[in-house]
């Protein structure tokens, strides 16, 4: 260590650590312990030192994207949602936005989620369906219409494996392969032979023993255990894949004999993936939704361009999505608010990579973003980010995913503890309390001290975000860190 880093640690005292790494006992709320890499080691909560290296965001096992909203699931089970609060669809109790994952309140542990335009829904380790947002039309399953902003549960007593949750509808499959479904009729979404709303599950009619189903705005689509793939509700545009446009009030096979093992419901479209992984789709082709380089709709499945063998695919109200054997993203249709997450804001007709080189796990397609879970359990969101449905803390638009905070951040401004920080997926420090509030986000700009008074804790960054000086509450300290 060097002689000025050996001052700097005789000045830090409450910063002196062990020869084994370990900080001291006695701490001032706010101190931090670094290593030489500029790592966060330790920090103070106003008590004790905690940490050793730091705290880990909760890693996600499933992400889940709606108009404005969207959703995970950590290992644990619990849910976290971020986005627009209207209706009380993030869960947590209240109506207010946030651009940070926020606890879905019960204490629930759940294993799938999905999100609609106004509500969510999740499925616990029993089964258990739970709803909560707009009661509007039936959309929670739980017999009324009132809205919640915490869940309730689904109304039967079904156990359920899958769920899905469109703009007007909520769709599930229950352990024979029967799918119900709950919430506006009107447009035959429901698929069980009729048009009126229900507020409770109802039958989808034609005994299909079904394995995943998918929704969105007026309309589902299913595949049974054979592969084949069927769909219900508006076909305006074609997107129930029969050659039609008509609506139906139950469900009709999809054209071209397919096999599919995965399928995915867009506002206006559908896409799905056959046993070899080729994706297909069919409905509106604006924008390119189709990605067969054709701006064309089409009422049968047509061929995605580019000979991609996909593992996951997912449709939105603007753009298709689809992970390929490496774990690689790749979208195409609309490019409007960085949509397809590759750098730009143009519209493409056929597959773009999404930028940044993540390995995906898993992908999903809201209005106008989208968001993936990688193999190490990091969310990344990338499109528009009115109402904060990115969850990176701001609300600007992104053309190239953003990492997600990590869950329980709090929004600037609210109470907090001295010393808690908030960590984004790369574990870069976004906020962090001076004991009444959250300072930051992501971080203040780089500045100059360097003796003049100082509040104890200030903290002071080069353009790199790396710590160049902090304060011990009488004056500037440190050049560039602490030394251990």
């Amino acid at each position: 260590m060097s002689g000025r880093l050996r001052s700097f640690a005789a000045i830090m005292v409450a910063l002196a650590v062990l020869t084994t790494g370990h900080a001291q006992a006695a701490c001032t709320g706010g101190e931090l312990v670094y290593n030489d890499d500029y790592n966060v080691m330790q920090w103070c909560d106003g008590q004790d030192w905690i940490g050793a290296p730091k705290p880990t965001p909760p890693m996600m096992t499933a992400v889940a994207a709606g108009s404005a909203h969207s959703c995970a699931i950590d290992m644990a089970g619990a849910a976290w949602c971020w986005g627009q609060g209207t209706n009380g669809k993030l869960g947590n109790g209240g109506t207010v936005d946030s651009p940070v994952p926020v606890a879905v309140s019960g204490g629930h542990s759940f294993t799938r989620i999905t999100t609609g335009g106004s509500q969510s829904c999740a499925i616990d380790t029993a089964g258990a369906a739970w709803c909560w947002g707009s009661g509007s039309t039936g959309l929670l399953g739980n017999g009324g219409t009132a809205s919640s902003s915490v869940p309730v549960a689904v109304s039967g007593g079904y156990s359920f494996t899958a769920i899905t949750a469109g703009d007007a509808t909520t769709c599930g499959i229950d352990t024979a392969g029967a799918a119900w479904c709950w919430g506006l009729g009107t447009l035959s979404g429901l698929g069980n032979g009729g048009t009126a709303n229900s507020n409770v599950p109802v039958a989808v009619s034609g005994g299909h023993s079904f394995t995943v189903i998918t929704s969105w705005v007026y309309q589902s689509c299913a595949i049974d255990t054979a592969g084949a793939a069927w769909c219900w509700g508006s076909g305006s545009t074609g997107q129930l894949g029969n050659g039609g446009t008509s609506n139906s009030s139950v469900p009709v096979a999809v054209s071209g004999g397919h096999s599919f093992t995965a399928i995915a419901m867009g506002q206006s479209h559908s896409c799905g993936l056959d046993t070899t992984g080729a994706a297909w789709c069919w409905g509106s082709g604006y924008n390119g939704l189709l990605g067969n380089g054709s701006t064309a709709n089409s009422l049968v499945p047509v061929a995605v361009s580019g000979g991609h063998r996909f593992t996951a695919i997912a449709a939105g109200s603007a753009a298709s999505c689809a992970l390929d054997a490496a774990g690689a993203a790749w979208c195409w249709g609309y490019g409007g608010y960085g949509a397809l997450g590759n750098g730009g804001t143009t519209d493409s007709a056929v597959p773009v990579a999404v930028s940044g080189g993540h390995s995906f796990a898993g992908i999903v397609a809201g209005k106008a973003h989208a968001c993936g879970v990688d193999t190490a359990g990091g969310a990344w969101c990338w499109g528009e980010g009115a109402n904060g449905k990115l969850g990176n803390g701001g609300t600007a638009n992104s053309s190239v995913p953003v990492a997600v905070n990590a869950p329980g951040a709090a929004a600037a401004g609210g109470g907090c503890t001295a010393g808690q920080v908030i960590y984004n997926g790369d574990h870069q420090v976004l906020q962090w309390c001076d004991g009444t509030q959250w300072i930051g986000l992501p971080k203040p700009s780089p500045s100059a001290g360097g003796g003049s008074s100082c509040a104890a804790g200030e903290i002071l960054y080069n353009v790199d975000y790396q710590i160049m000086q902090w304060c011990d509450g009488t004056q500037w300290i440190g050049f560039p860190k602490p030394g251990i």
